[in-house]
């Protein structure tokens, strides 16, 4: 990979972190700046478009605390996209409850005239556990 395509990926993988830190704060509006007007959230069979990713996200509450680490395992870019492949792990405590989820995530994203944005993300949960605050 050259220099230059290291560095798109670097950018990309900042988006997704940005990304999930919106997610986790509850900000959907500036999700919506990290994606294509045509961004599709594929999550676990659902098919989500950005309008349903911004109701789920308006369900949370104050009580709402997450936190993502991403591992990236593969990353690819060829001229207009970007590939990333990762271990999205998140730990969250909501509504007395705290679960650690793992999921295989696939995330392209497309070259617009201003920047790099998000257009898929492909979702598969592969582990939770899930316990009951005291």
């Amino acid at each position: 990979m050259s220099n230059n395509q290291m560095y798109i990926v670097n950018n990309c993988i900042e988006i997704l972190n940005a990304f999930f830190n919106e997610f986790a704060n509850r900000r959907a509006e500036n999700i919506k700046k990290l994606c294509t007007n045509d961004f599709l959230l594929i999550e676990n069979g659902e098919i989500w478009d950005f309008e349903i990713l911004k109701s789920k996200i308006s369900e949370l509450d104050h009580t709402y605390n997450r936190k993502n680490i991403l591992e990236i395992t593969k990353s690819d870019n060829e001229n207009e996209y970007c590939s990333i492949i990762y271990y999205n792990k998140a730990e969250i405590i909501y509504q007395e409850h705290f679960t650690k989820y793992k999921w295989i995530e696939n995330a392209l994203f497309i070259k617009t005239e201003n920047a790099w944005k998000i257009k898929i993300i492909n979702s598969c949960m592969i582990e939770s556990n899930h316990e009951k605050l005291s």
